[in-house]
């Protein structure tokens, strides 16, 4: 019988213990469930796919704000499971009937009594709340709403925490009895206690504290008045079973005095278990200096802010049974116009696919580039285009497209690359080639680059891809841009990074004033730095800082600082062309000529890349090129010095054609969202503020106003006496004269014409056939 009991008694144990593990770990996965949504709310970005879909579909149920109080309600249930007794099943039905009432009550303090509206459900309360209040206003009104919303957060509290009204009514009372009895104005005589009591309390006391010495882990989570409560089976009458089976009983005597000298030392000594506990005493201010280091120092912005790698399909032998046919339907279509040729190999790209050609004996390849428009209407696609010869191969490319493009983000190609192993801050992300290279562009080697496109062709997305790889290695110290952005909105997104040099230049005629006058200064600038140190490059000059900074004397009197690389940005350069087309033209020139050996690279994007503005001294002196979607052939020759750019598909496809290289290779530019940019830019803000050139805001833009300095007092032109000791000396004026002489356009000329006919220097305008007299 014995033996049946302690049977009976183990089992009852160990079903309670294996209940209060559940109930541990179930609270654990709230815990953790409550993080991940908190996150997921605030960080999107960071939670993946399932982050990202569970806050959309959130939003839509219980609103933008349900969502930001859902990790409170999560860590409730948490609670509950450690410290209640409730069953789980109740603690869950309340916490969600709970949260479901404070979304109807969020959505009601909003509505304040008017007619609910479901076209902004997931403004505040999403469509449950919608929902709730609408039916609950039906029923009870708006003030009813209120009551009923006040009785359920009762009932669900009592429910989830286990708590009795009447337990707490009694408790309250009895403190306030207990605060009465020993203010000073009372007289109520307190008699001694009888032996019974003392009797009766002493051992709750030492169950408490032997079965807290001998069963820790069991006893920690509950509280005293839980310990002293009679159930009709606790665990402490399981131990107290399991104890008399395995001690021997004691005599009552003896476990009374044992009781006396237990409640004597734990009354006289501290509870060792609380001096352990010291968290607040650890040592945080070294942890907290060290932070406030860390937060001084400038952070890169770190990958997981782009979106993350996909698994593109490119550089696959992935002969499917479309593909073969479509190569026997080429073969087929040579054919029958005498050509002789034979599908060799199947290269499928980001967004073409390549059929490369083995033509057969005297068969010339202008026959093939000749049936481009033949071969399209077979394969039933818009355009093709043909690669004859492929570089480095016999062979010939025609370039079918794909029916989708797959898209290629930023973060794939830095992560499938050495992008951050190199030592050049200038490494730029392009995108991949139809064979699966990964293309990185130097800026420090191009070191000038032209980039023209159509409107929706991907130029504006190249633009800021290179602008966000260079961010994403450099600091403001290594390296510095100048944006400048005609048409306003496009560069504007990288307002108040510490990386410019100025606010983003959205006016035409400051930003050619910023370059005549500030760039080109600032190249002699440091090549006068340069000569006194005897060096030839900015990465020499920089070098000898590093070098006089770790000497004790240094060789130079005056302190050197390191200079950062400056990047010039101009989206628009037919804005710039065409306020003033000379200066800007003289001012690229020189810049593209001489600036690289400074560190000062251009970087120039156009979308309508004409000979007015893309002019042959700027095509001379920036050799690098990248094309999108062009409209016409002529076009395609502006920039590349031949066609193709007018068969690219948009979207990215793009032709690069770096300094050095013989043809231009296609490839599928990366795709990097204006969120990401955001989240950069964001972060970027964080570390710091910007520091901007005195001398660049104060630049003064051209030909504002008639007395800036493109003009005297008078009004006249800063040329205009120059023009007229010209004109006096040589006895003959006209238009083309000073064209001529003063290198200057045909609309200054004929406005200095007028001035020097004002002030009376030549005669009136006589006939196209008579020239002017000087007087």
């Amino acid at each position: 019988m014995a033996k049946k009991k302690r049977t009976r008694s183990l089992n009852r144990i160990n079903s309670t213990h294996s209940q209060s593990m559940y109930r541990e770990l179930l609270a654990i996965v709230f815990f953790l469930l409550s993080l991940f949504v908190l996150i997921s709310n605030k960080f999107t970005t960071t939670t993946g796919i399932l982050g990202y879909w569970l806050h959309q579909v959130l939003s839509q149920l219980v609103g933008y704000k349900g969502v930001s109080y859902l990790p409170l309600f999560l860590i409730l249930p948490g609670f509950s499971l450690l410290t209640a007794k409730t069953r789980v099943r109740t603690i869950l039905y309340s916490v969600s009937f709970c949260y479901i009432c404070f979304i109807i009550l969020l959505e009601n303090i909003h509505t304040k009594g008017d007619p609910v509206s479901f076209q902004s459900a997931s403004e505040i309360g999403g469509w449950i709340g919608v929902t709730g209040t609408y039916c609950l206003d039906q029923l009870v009104g708006h003030y009813g709403t209120f009551i009923f919303i006040a009785g359920v957060f009762i009932l669900t509290s009592v429910l989830i925490f286990g708590l009795s009204i009447k337990e707490l009514s009694n408790h309250f009372f009895q403190n306030i009895s207990k605060k009465l009895q020993k203010s000073p104005g009372s007289k109520k005589l307190q008699t001694p206690k009888s032996k019974k009591t003392k009797s009766s309390k002493k051992p709750s006391l030492l169950k408490e504290k032997f079965l807290r010495a001998l069963f820790f882990d069991r006893v920690m989570f509950e509280d005293s008045s839980n310990s002293t409560k009679n159930d009709d089976y606790s665990a402490e009458d399981e131990l107290q079973e399991i104890l008399e089976e395995v001690l021997p009983t004691p005599p009552i005597i003896e476990l009374e005095t044992a009781e006396e000298e237990v409640k004597e030392n734990l009354v006289s000594e501290p509870e060792p278990e609380i001096q352990h506990l010291e968290i607040k005493q650890n040592p945080t201010p070294k942890a907290s200096k060290t932070n406030n280091n860390s937060e001084t120092e400038f952070k890169l912005p770190p990958s997981y802010l782009l979106k993350p790698s996909v698994k593109l399909q490119t550089n696959k032998d992935n002969h499917t049974k479309q593909k073969k046919e479509q190569a026997q339907i080429l073969e087929q279509t040579l054919a029958s116009f005498n050509v002789k040729a034979t599908v060799v190999n199947i290269t499928i790209g980001p967004s073409v696919t390549r059929y490369e050609l083995q033509p057969g004996d005297g068969v010339k390849i202008s026959k093939i580039t000749a049936l481009a428009q033949d071969i399209a209407l077979k394969l039933a696609t818009a355009d093709i285009r043909i690669e004859a010869p492929i570089p480095g191969k016999c062979l010939v490319g025609i370039e079918v497209p794909n029916l989708a493009i797959d898209t290629i983000t930023l973060r794939t190609i830095m992560d499938q690359t050495d992008f951050y192993d190199r030592s050049s801050k200038l490494v730029n992300v392009l995108g991949l080639t139809i064979t699966g290279e990964s293309i990185l562009m130097d800026l420090g080697k191009m070191p000038h680059v032209l980039i023209a496109g159509a409107t929706g062709s991907g130029k504006s997305v190249c633009i800021n891809a290179i602008i966000i790889s260079i961010l994403m290695r450099a600091t403001p110290e290594e390296v510095k841009f100048l944006m400048i952005d005609p048409k306003k909105v496009e560069l504007s997104l990288y307002e108040g990074i510490p990386h410019l040099l100025a606010p983003v230049v959205t006016n035409p005629n400051k930003a050619a004033a910023t370059l005549k006058k500030w760039a080109l200064m600032e190249m002699e600038r440091r090549y006068e730095r340069f000569s006194k140190v005897g060096v030839k490059d900015i990465h020499g000059f920089n070098k000898l800082v590093e070098k006089q900074q770790k000497q004790e004397t240094p060789d130079y009197e005056d302190a050197l600082t390191k200079l950062p690389l400056i990047v010039v940005i101009i989206d628009e350069l037919a804005d710039l062309m065409m306020v003033a087309s000379q200066d800007v033209e003289q001012t690229i020139c020189r810049l593209a000529q001489m600036a690289r050996a400074t560190g000062i690279h251009l970087v120039i994007a156009t979308q309508r890349p004409s000979v007015n503005v893309v002019t042959g001294l700027i095509k001379a002196n920036v050799p690098s090129r990248v094309s999108f979607y062009l409209q016409s052939q002529i076009d395609s020759r502006t920039i590349l010095d031949m066609g193709g750019a007018e068969k690219l598909l948009g979207k990215g496809d793009m032709l690069y054609s770096p300094v050095g290289a013989f043809k231009p290779k296609r490839i599928q530019g990366v795709f990097i969202a204006e969120s990401e940019v955001k989240n950069i830019v964001s972060w970027l803000k964080k570390q710091g503020t910007p520091d901007y050139v005195d001398e660049i805001l104060e630049v003064e833009p051209l030909g504002d106003t008639n007395d800036s300095k493109g003009s005297d007092n008078n009004g006249n032109d800063d040329l205009f006496e120059e023009a007229r000791q010209l004109v006096m000396s040589s006895k003959y004026a006209s238009t083309s004269y000073l064209q001529r002489k003063l290198k200057i356009g045909y609309n200054r000329a004929a406005r200095i014409m007028d001035q020097l006919e004002e002030s009376g220097v030549i005669s009136e305008y006589a006939g196209e056939k008579k020239s002017r007299s000087v007087l």
